[in-house]
């Protein structure tokens, strides 16, 4: 009887797996196939969009996943996911590459094959649609300019103005430019060069030189602000430049190769590839990933829409979302852009180049609280993981976060950038670890650093990043670029801990803190090769110290309980004698007095200064002799700690900062780096782009055309 009994077990078993549903759908996408298909590997679809809307009508009781196969997905408007697209934490829902990550791309491109002749190799093309981007072999072109890129006043690329003299119309120099047809013209501009404005050109008065345009000019009347102008028939002289006559819908492009027949020339359709928008907190889409597919070649934004409308991928109340082994190249103005009620986003192991920013956060919510304070503020952005990624030649910064909450910004690689490597902007709870960020601040200065924290930031661990080549913008107006900025307006609770920051250009700041609450702990700063009064440590303090923020101009003493304890400080200048610098910002002048300088710094101590250069008896900390410092106000700072004291690492000369088994450092309590961690931040060795990205630490030619 028991053996009748196993048997009818096993058949009821048996029909039973055929009765339960699939706990698996896989369907196909070819460039070679057709949306009337039914999906399969042998006959796959043609289009993402057939695909999505495949996916609505099956059960999400099951793992759903549509491959792309190897080939290119032309894209001419933003392929949209909404709520009605999202998956289950059980059983999200997929879209991958079959086979190697990157080899399936999707892009908004259509290729150019007929061109005509124009003298001087200038060719033209008739348009279906103004476009604001071309691309010749994958390199974007540029807008025709006016200084040209290797020419100006310095830095070159761009002109310095005389004067502004409205908040729309400003006063260029004499002998800079002449009669140009300015119809469809447009201006850039950096007023205290870092506030970056694009704006169509109105009229221009060659008498009076004034350059009158559509839009509000934030810090008006700031003489040597530097600008270009761009988009004119007459600017078209260098290989590589376009110009669109918007009128007639008419190309023309002056190739970097001939003949020009057999370069891929193309120009973009759309405005974005991917947008997937939720509809509303509430019923966000969510439990979508995308894996191994590539995206390139967006539209570029136009002239006076504050250039922000451009997007590769944007994510808008959503949550549960994973972006994976993306390569996302030429996206316009956001690579990933994260609006508001986005949650619960992982971005990792992907490659992002050639776009303005790389990864970006924001929304007005808590804008809208900054300026009361019966209102706190609102961080509708939360729980964000960015780990492991490259993102390199980017036009500002790689990776801003904005209006968020509780984000990881972890072992990513970050090169070549005109402003910031990561910035923080109204974040709470955020950690930066193990980045490498170097040569960035090419282009911008003062808001340029490595990692730069500013507004309503709470909460922030800037913890073992290696930090190097930061450049330094020789321009008239402007503070210097940081390795590390905190600034101050409403900033606090900020722990800088464990980092390595080295091979800072001459006149480059190392770095400035603000804020309250802020520590400076367990850092390597080598500052050798770096010159000038601003290459040292500088901490802010003192009365007034928020007036950008309107309900706290006044407040007395903000910045209050700074610490920097065991700490390296490494020079070779005979003029940097002074490691430290204290700054009270009441009327932007240094004002050395013991009561705000005190109420600032908490505690220095158990640091080690080295400058081989410089005698002992010249050492200055805030201005002050060793043992002045050392009894300052009865209190005293770096009673224990060493100067002149070489901290002996293996291998100063390699960048090798682990120290010695004798080093001086050791003793002070200062722990050994872990040189695995530090070196091996960047790509894991899973990372399916190597053959794409730099290599680590060099820096390489911006192609975005910004």
């Amino acid at each position: 009887m028991s053996t009748h009994y196993n048997q009818l077990i096993s058949i009821l078993l048996i029909l039973a797996c055929f009765a339960l549903p699939s706990r698996a759908e896989q369907l196909f996408v070819g460039p070679d196939g057709k949306d009337t298909n039914p999906g399969t590997f042998a006959a796959p679809f043609a289009s993402i969009e057939k695909a999505r809307n495949t996916v609505r009508n099956l059960k999400k009781n099951q793992a759903i996943t549509v491959y792309f196969l190897r080939g290119e997905y032309q894209i001419q408007n933003p392929v949209i996911f909404t709520t009605m697209d999202s998956g289950t934490p059980a059983y999200p829902v997929t879209y991958k590459t079959w086979g190697e990550a990157g080899s399936a791309r999707l892009t908004g491109v259509r290729r150019i094959n007929k061109w005509t002749p124009e003298g001087n190799g200038i060719y033209s093309a008739e348009l279906t649609h103004p476009v604001h981007a071309v691309f010749e072999n994958g390199t974007p072109g540029i807008v025709a300019r006016e200084p040209d890129a290797h020419e100006g006043d310095g830095p070159t690329g761009y002109y310095l103005l005389e004067n502004g003299v409205s908040p729309s119309s400003v006063q260029y120099k004499a002998g800079q430019f002449a009669n140009f047809d300015d119809s469809q013209a447009s201006i850039q501009l950096w007023p205290l060069n870092w506030l970056h404005h694009h704006f169509p050109i109105e009229d221009v008065n060659h008498q009076s030189r004034v350059i009158s345009f559509t839009g509000v000019l934030n810090s008006p009347g700031i003489p040597n602000t530097r600008f270009f102008l761009e988009n004119a028939r007459s600017f078209l002289d260098q290989p590589g430049e376009f110009y669109v006559d918007r009128k007639t819908k008419t190309l023309y492009y002056k190739p970097r190769n001939e003949p020009i027949d057999q370069q891929l020339i193309t120009v973009p359709l759309s405005r974005g590839i991917l947008r997937i928008e939720g509809k509303s907190h509430r019923f966000p889409v969510h439990d979508l990933h995308f894996e191994g597919l590539a995206f390139s070649s967006v539209d570029r934004h136009s002239p006076g829409t504050l250039g922000h409308d451009t997007r590769g991928i944007s994510i808008y109340n959503a949550n549960g979302i994973e972006l994976r082994k993306l390569l996302i190249e030429n996206a316009g103005d956001d690579a990933i852009f994260l609006w508001s009620g986005a949650s619960n986003i992982r971005i990792s192991d992907c490659g992002i180049r050639g776009s303005r920013f790389g990864i970006r956060s924001w929304s007005e919510t808590p804008e809208k609280s900054f300026v009361s304070q019966d209102k706190p503020v609102v961080y509708d952005i939360s729980a964000l993981a960015i780990t492991n990624n490259v993102l390199w030649d980017i036009g500002e910064t790689a990776i801003h976060i904005g209006s968020a909450k509780s984000v990881d910004i972890g072992y990513n690689q970050i090169s070549s950038c005109r402003r910031s490597g990561i910035s923080l902007w109204t974040a709470n709870q955020c950690r930066i670890h193990h980045n490498q960020i170097n040569h960035v601040a090419l282009e911008f200065k003062d808001v340029a650093a490595g990692v730069y924290v500013n507004v309503l930031s709470r909460g922030i661990a800037i913890e073992d990043n290696r930090i190097h080549d930061i450049c330094f913008l020789d321009h008239p107006e402007g503070a210097p670029s940081k390795a590390i900025y905190l600034d101050y307006d409403v900033n606090a609770n900020i722990a800088v801990r464990r980092n390595v920051i080295y091979g800072l250009a001459p006149g480059v700041k190392s770095v400035k803190l603000g804020g309250r609450g802020v520590t400076y702990q367990h850092n390597i700063l080598d500052n050798r090769g770096n010159r000038g009064p601003y290459a040292k440590l500088q901490f802010w303090g003192g009365s007034n110290s928020i007036r950008w923020v309107p309900w706290l101009v006044g407040e007395e003493n903000w910045d209050q309980n700074m610490w920097i304890q065991g700490n390296v400080f490494l020079a070779d200048s005979p003029d940097d004698g002074d490691f430290i610098h204290f700054n009270n910002k009441k009327g932007w002048e240094d004002v050395m007095t013991i009561g705000v300088l005190q109420n600032t710094l908490s505690a220095s101590d158990r640091n080690l200064f080295y400058n081989p250069a410089v005698a002992l008896k010249s050492f200055r900390l805030c201005h002050y002799r060793i043992e002045d410092w050392q009894r300052f106000g009865g209190k005293g700072y770096d009673r224990n700690s060493l100067f002149q004291k070489d901290p002996l690492f293996n291998d100063l000369e390699k960048r090798d900062y682990t120290f010695s088994r004798e080093s001086p450092a050791l003793g002070l309590g200062i722990p050994q780096l872990d040189a695995a961690k530090v070196e091996g931040v960047g790509p894991s060795p899973g990372y399916p782009y190597f053959h794409l990205v730099p290599k680590r630490g060099s820096r390489v030619a911006l192609t975005v055309p910004w």
